[in-house]
C-alpha cells in the first residue's frame, strides 16, 4: 500500500519543476481569484528518503 505525499502550490511558475520532481497534479481550485494547485506523490520509501538526504548533503542532487 502507498503513503503519499500531499502539496498545494498558487505559483504555476512551479508546475514543471514539480513535475520534474514526481508531484502530479490532480486538482486545481480558484479561490478569490487565485489558482490553488494540488498535488501528490508517493512517498518515498526508508531506504529512498535516506539516500536523497545523503545525496542533498553532499550536493549531488540535481533535483534540489
Amino acid at each position: 500500500m502507498h503513503r503519499w505525499q500531499y502539496r498545494c502550490e498558487t505559483d504555476p511558475a512551479l508546475l514543471d519543476r514539480l513535475g520534474d520532481e514526481g508531484w502530479e497534479l490532480v486538482s486545481v481550485i480558484v479561490l478569490r481569484e487565485i489558482p490553488h494547485f494540488y498535488f501528490k506523490r508517493p512517498q518515498p520509501s526508508f531506504t529512498e528518503r535516506v539516500t536523497l538526504e545523503q545525496r542533498r548533503r553532499l550536493g549531488d542532487d540535481d533535483r534540489q
